[in-house]
């Protein structure tokens, strides 16, 4: 997620992918299936102490290899999760006091994470991760949106990819790209936020911000046009385009296409599904909300809270030299499962729900 110049090299090798000769799989998706029940399983009030539990053993996953995870993008990750729970504790009204209690305490440790994890990787004090800031500007979940089909990503699902080379073209993302979103990442860093109004970012930075939003639309590149709008937006306060509010709902129209591709291929990179998931929901973009998703994450959690991946092992199997990131994958579960928290109780324990008795949980 968070990137930082130093570690474009080795997130380059761990995103590396050598193409395969042979064709492992094909998907052709039925769109209208795919659309007749966008949220035809979202979450429910009764999945939300599992996913609490979830959360916390995460928390302590971090507190049990601290240096596994002291990096940007834990940093980021736990940030992300700590406001969609604040802004969770905000808008539900209908928790009972243990239950906010408990969301709470969690909310304190990630704080206390963040506190420890910047102290830690010198992360500069000027970058302007403020909750305020951030929760004023976060959007509610809408519901029922289906997505726009851009006609590229349609021909693709429609014609299936070969999986090795979908894999190849998604997993690995080119070094201009990384040398350009790197120079983004160094001058947001550095800059001082001393506004509280929308500023146009060209005029703040020299970095290309259109090489990187010009380049494929798809996997990790995909994503990582999504934090950076998430980055200039919500954190330091300034614009790409005329409309990036639009841009982003674009951005994550395809994600969720691409996300039925990998879900249709038994869930072969479910790192980069929950990164779709967490940074989409964030925007509140319900579609991405589906319990079978996040039961599949879920069941990769291991007894220390971290999570192991080993769908992804027999995709390394078929396509020789993938290389996925357990930490990468552990901090993406953390952030699309506060996510789905964060709707459960925005959903069911609010004043005008359609549900007037919400599950009362003991803690």
């Amino acid at each position: 997620m968070l990137i930082s110049s130093q570690n474009f090299i080795l997130i380059s090798v761990l995103f590396s992918v050598v193409v395969c000769a042979e064709v492992t799989s094909r998907l052709t998706v039925n769109m209208s299936k795919v659309f007749a029940n966008v949220n035809s399983d979202p979450p429910q009030p009764n999945d939300l102490k599992r996913y609490l539990l979830a959360i916390k053993g995460i928390m302590n996953c971090y507190v049990g290899d601290p240096e596994a995870t002291m990096n940007q993008n834990t940093l980021f990750g736990i940030f992300l999760a700590k406001v969609n729970l604040k802004h969770a504790l905000l808008r539900s009204d209908k928790m009972s006091s243990n239950m906010r209690i408990y969301v709470e305490n969690i909310v304190d440790g990630a704080e206390t994470l963040i506190t420890l994890i910047s102290e830690a990787i010198h992360f500069p004090e000027k970058f302007y991760m403020e909750d305020e800031i951030f929760l004023r500007k976060q959007n509610d979940f809408y519901p029922d949106l289906i997505p726009v089909i851009p006609t590229d990503i349609e021909n693709i699902l429609n014609t299936g990819p070969d999986l090795c080379v979908y894999l190849n073209e998604t997993l690995f993302i080119p070094g201009s790209f990384w040398k350009q979103y790197g120079k983004c990442i160094a001058e947001m860093t550095k800059f001082e936020r001393t506004h509280d109004y929308p500023i146009n970012c060209s005029q703040q930075f020299t970095c290309d911000y259109n090489s990187i939003l010009n380049a494929t639309e798809a996997g990790y590149v995909l994503s990582h046009k999504v934090i950076l709008l998430f980055l200039t937006n919500y954190i330091v306060g300034c614009d790409i385009t005329s409309d990036d509010k639009s841009l982003l709902k674009s951005l994550c129209d395809r994600a969720y296409i691409e996300s039925i591709y990998i879900v249709g291929n038994n869930y072969v990179n479910l790192d980069l599904l929950m990164e779709f998931v967490g940074l989409c929901a964030v925007l509140g973009d319900s579609n991405f909300m589906r319990s079978s998703w996040l039961n599949q994450a879920m069941s990769l959690q291991t007894n220390t809270g971290c999570f192991l991946n080993e769908i992804e092992e027999s995709a390394r199997v078929k396509c020789k030299d993938v290389r996925f990131n357990t930490i990468h994958f552990t901090m993406t579960s953390l952030l699309s499962i506060t996510s789905a928290a964060r709707y459960i109780l925005e959903t069911y324990y609010i004043e005008n729900s359609e549900s007037s008795d919400p599950v009362r949980l003991d803690w």
